[in-house]
């Protein structure tokens, strides 16, 4: 037979097509026409969460080549991101700049430590025997 061809997809396809979709997606344009930048994995706590503003006020390690280490409001494009987030939380944002406006579009809270989540959780405390 001729040309025969197995059409089972190809995993190592499937993988090529999603690294150059995401490359894409760093310098793509938004649906309202602005120039779209990504910085993943961005180190910061959060101080404050307004959820009616949909806003987190956070101090923010720096993005090399965009910005130093500061406190700062950000605007967080899916509310849904906010729930169980509260003032002290260690986070990874994903921001994304869309001609010049920064805003959260991706969160993911760094666990606490047992020890630090819950000082009543130490022994000693509160009368306890240790």
């Amino acid at each position: 037979m001729l040309g025969t061809r197995s059409l089972r997809p190809r995993p190592w396809l499937f993988r090529a097509l999603c690294a150059a979709s995401s490359v894409a997606l760093a310098a793509c344009e938004d649906r309202r026409g602005g120039d779209v930048e990504v910085y993943p994995g961005v180190a910061a706590t959060v101080i404050s969460v307004e959820v009616e503003r949909r806003v987190l006020l956070v101090d923010h390690a720096a993005i090399p080549g965009v910005m130093e280490a500061m406190t700062m409001p950000l605007e967080v494009e899916d509310p849904a991101l906010l729930e169980g987030v509260a003032a002290g939380d260690s986070v990874d944002l994903t921001l994304r700049r869309i001609d010049g406006r920064v805003s959260v579009w991706a969160l993911e809270r760094r666990a606490r430590p047992a020890a630090a989540a819950s000082p009543a959780a130490r022994p000693g405390l509160l009368g306890e025997e240790s």
